[in-house]
């Protein structure tokens, strides 16, 4: 916020004078954060008090719910913006109370039915949703694309990295810091804002760039040709594929995690994926670089478990599901690959080899599986899932398991 051309004051110890904000207005980065103070109270208060009387998620704060029999209202709130998930909207219901409320109390304005937030299309087919990004995939394309490479990889089905991907990564990886031989800025510029805006696609609707994307950002501050035309690749690949997404299909459905790891053997950490399951399509995926060195695969499967139980376990998911009405009875599946990993998650089996691994990494596997929130059952690796966020795949295994994924038909 700046003074208007001619209107700087010059206080007594001669620097400029700020403004002082009264009120929030549209716009600042404090208005959103204000008006959910106010509007999250008002949510909460009783309905006798003239209020909406709904209860706040513990483990997820913008999420409300209120329930009168088997009438059922769920709210998702982000900044000013509400997306209602109700079964019944006639005179008397929670729905038709709740409305009559927000707009005797604020000025709103109901959009109908959802059909694009946070540049996320929202379409309904049948009894299933699907989540996609066309629109800011065109937008990408448009600013970062050259021509001659959308026209060189027209009408070709292939997957989002090259041949030399991992090659090209590791020797970016491997050139000296930056301070001694600093790269073209252009180049750094472009790159950093091209990687960007795919992490936003890859963390949101579009799973099958998570790892391509994820080790592109590992480069972030060396960035070469060779890596420019790779994130190139990706773009061109979600082009190509730009109608995709997620799909999830209405019915009963219990959580499936997949976890999986990538042992680095050179001194370097090693990449763990996980993805979980719920209705038929994925609701949460990770790639990402692990935080410290693992001596062994079996090390490296259990840091990778430790931290997909973190979420599907009953400190997060469990707990969220039963605050929505949708109680988890039995233990979430977490499914492995490694024999030796899930031995030690059910026995502190190996003793000698394991103890140097940290405690925390027993915390979220070991004794999850003691309280009976989670079983870690043996699954082969070619139906592992969770290989895909860890390591370049072949065009068959790439393409088969991002359908699973992605619960593409």
């Amino acid at each position: 916020m700046k003074h208007p051309p001619g209107h700087t004051e010059v206080g007594t110890d001669g620097k400029d004078k700020v403004y002082l904000v009264q009120k929030p207005i549209y716009g600042l980065k404090q208005a959103g954060r204000r008006f959910q103070r106010d509007f999250f109270a008002w949510l909460k208060l009783p309905i006798n008090q003239g209020r909406a009387g709904f209860t706040r998620s513990k483990k997820a704060p913008c999420i409300f719910t209120r329930c009168v029999g088997n009438d059922t209202v769920y709210l998702g709130v982000y900044c000013d913006d509400i997306i209602a998930i109700f079964g019944d909207d006639d005179v008397g219901s929670v729905y038709d109370g709740f409305c009559m409320a927000l707009h005797t109390r604020w000025k709103a304005a109901d959009e109908g039915e959802l059909s694009d937030i946070l540049n996320s299309c929202v379409a309904h087919e049948g009894s299933s949703i699907k989540l996609s990004q066309p629109t800011y995939i065109d937008t990408m394309v448009d600013r970062y694309l050259p021509d001659d490479k959308l026209q060189a990889t027209k009408g070709v089905q292939k997957t989002p990295y090259s041949l030399h991907f991992k090659d090209n990564v590791t020797a970016a990886l491997a050139a000296p810091p930056a301070a001694h031989s600093p790269p073209d800025p252009a180049l750094l510029a472009e790159y950093q804002s091209l990687v960007g805006a795919l992490l936003y696609c890859s963390t949101v609707t579009r799973p099958d760039i998570a790892y391509p994307v994820a080790m592109l950002c590992r480069c972030m501050s060396r960035s070469t040709p060779a890596l420019l035309g790779e994130a190139h690749c990706i773009l061109a690949y979600l082009h190509h594929t730009r109608d995709l997404g997620l799909c999830y299909t209405s019915g009963h459905s219990e959580l499936h995690t997949f976890t999986d790891s990538d042992w680095a053997t050179r001194r370097s950490t090693s990449t763990s994926g996980n993805t979980v399951q719920w209705q038929g399509c994925t609701i949460e995926w990770a790639s990402t670089q692990q935080t410290s060195v693992a001596l062994s695969s079996c090390e490296a499967e259990i840091m990778a478990a430790s931290e997909a139980a973190k979420s599907t376990s009953y400190y997060y998911y469990r707990q969220l599901f039963e605050e929505l009405g949708f109680a988890t009875l039995n233990p979430t599946t977490i499914y492995m690959d490694n024999k030796a990993a899930i031995d030690l998650a059910y026995n502190p089996e190996h003793h000698r080899h394991t103890k140097h691994i940290t405690r925390r990494h027993f915390f979220s596997i070991r004794e999850l599986v003691e309280d009976q929130s989670i079983t870690v059952p043996y699954i082969p690796s070619a139906d592992n899932i969770a290989d895909f966020f860890t390591k370049i795949l072949s065009n068959k295994d790439f393409f088969r398991l991002r359908d699973i994924i992605m619960n593409i038909a």
